[in-house]
């Protein structure tokens, strides 16, 4: 889908914390085999497992972008597109005091204090197509021709952030959690490794107080508990503890929660008039989120891998250049040896020219029958030189009776100079 608007959802404790779960769990060998009692009967056994939790302060610090906790994957030249809100009871307030007064007055309302354990913050995750945006972008354009492309993704992500704290608002009502606010951030992504070009990646944190005040509950385990929730007093409705998600991982494995799922619907219905559907369900995908920083971390690994095959293909290419490249030159060189032997082989050529003149020259001044001989000689001699100089590989393949013939004749023909 290139037009699709998402959702996912994440809880965080007050602070970050190890917490110890204890849970039952089948009894099992080392090979993963169920043990037995005496009766003959698989049994179960308590297991001790600590879990991290993050702080909605350590969330926080990553919506804002402060230091201590920064993006892995921004880009800077876009990052003055992100904006900041909250919800409409904090108009005054930045985001991190909005979470520490609706913190207080929680305190105030139940007269309690938070523990750091608490869950009190649900993270709503809004993620919209970079295609469906992109055609946004282009749509403001033709409205807007004087604009610049910056100027067109300023007003974009001002309608965003609009649109969010009116979905947020209306979400509040829902479920009753307490709306504190939210980041847009439009400067996430990655480079694309088959286009080189930047592919943005456009979401918002949405941060809502685990508390109904008008109803004084904590919804956050009601609707985590893959029973409908229905906004209301706890007097009305079964108790928390009733409502506990299953340890039976067979039961929740596959199944999702239906109040998160009408969660991203209503998130769908609210961008509909944008050009946004919704994402398909993770039932019918079988997909499953992964971790900011596992997914970036995998995806950094995966292109070190297409980097070193890259860079194996490339010196497979340039050994074989190298080869070629060495052929070539024995090629070059053998030529060069050749063309020696011809130059040789013209210069006998030559200097027989030149005896021949001597020769008729001594002729037309008498000895006629010892320069015959002398000359016969000299030109078998010359013949069997200028032969072997010429081509050595030639010579080395004519077989020993044809050279007899070629010398045989060669004498014939001294001898009949000879008698003349």
């Amino acid at each position: 889908m290139s037009d699709f608007i998402s959702v996912r959802t994440a809880y965080y404790k007050d602070q970050q914390c190890e917490l110890s779960k204890k849970r039952k769990i089948w009894a099992k060998d080392e090979k993963g085999l169920l043990l037995k009692n005496k009766d003959g009967r698989s049994y179960k056994v308590f297991e001790t497992k600590t879990e991290k939790h993050k702080g909605t302060i350590e969330l926080l610090d990553h919506i804002l972008r402060f230091k201590n906790t920064n993006s892995l994957n921004p880009n800077e030249d876009l990052s003055h597109l992100n904006t900041n809100f909250v919800g409409s009871d904090f108009e005054n307030l930045d985001l991190i005091d909005a979470y520490n007064k609706v913190k207080i007055d929680f305190e105030a309302e139940t007269g309690k204090k938070s523990r750091k354990d608490m869950n009190t913050t649900l993270e709503m995750i809004v993620i919209f197509s970079e295609e469906q945006i992109e055609f946004l972008e282009k749509q403001l354009k033709l409205k807007y021709p004087n604009l610049s492309k910056s100027d067109i993704q300023i007003k974009l992500a001002k309608g965003l952030e609009k649109r969010l704290k009116a979905h947020c608002e209306g979400e509040e009502n829902v479920h009753g959690m307490k709306f504190i606010g939210g980041s847009l951030h439009m400067d996430e992504g990655h480079v694309d490794q088959a286009s080189g070009k930047w592919k943005r990646n456009i979401h918002a944190h949405c941060l809502f107080f685990n508390y109904d005040f008008k109803f004084m509950r904590q919804p956050l385990k009601p609707l985590s508990s893959h029973q409908p929730y229905i906004r209301q007093s706890l007097a009305d409705s079964k108790r928390d503890d009733d409502l506990r998600v299953s340890n039976d991982e067979e039961l929740t494995k596959y199944k999702l929660n239906q109040n998160f799922v009408a969660m991203q619907d209503r998130v769908a219905e609210s961008f509909k008039h944008l050009g946004f559907r919704r994402g398909i369900s993770k039932q019918i995908t079988n997909a499953e989120h992964k971790d900011k920083s596992v997914y970036v971390r995998e995806e950094k690994i995966k292109r070190e891998i297409r980097q070193k095959k890259l860079e194996e293909n490339i010196n497979t290419v340039l050994e074989k250049q190298k080869i070629e490249i060495e052929s070539n030159r024995n090629e070059i060189m053998s030529q060069k040896k050749e063309i020696t032997n011809l130059e040789k082989t013209l210069e006998s050529i030559r200097n027989v020219y030149n005896k021949f003149q001597k020769w008729f020259k001594e002729i037309s001044s008498g000895g006629l029958s010892d320069v015959i001989e002398r000359a016969a000689d000299e030109v078998v001699t010359a013949s069997i030189d200028a032969n072997i100089i010429y081509n050595e590989k030639q010579i080395t393949a004519i077989n020993n009776t044809e050279i007899s013939a070629e010398i045989e004749r060669k004498q014939r023909l001294s001898t009949k100079l000879r008698n003349i």
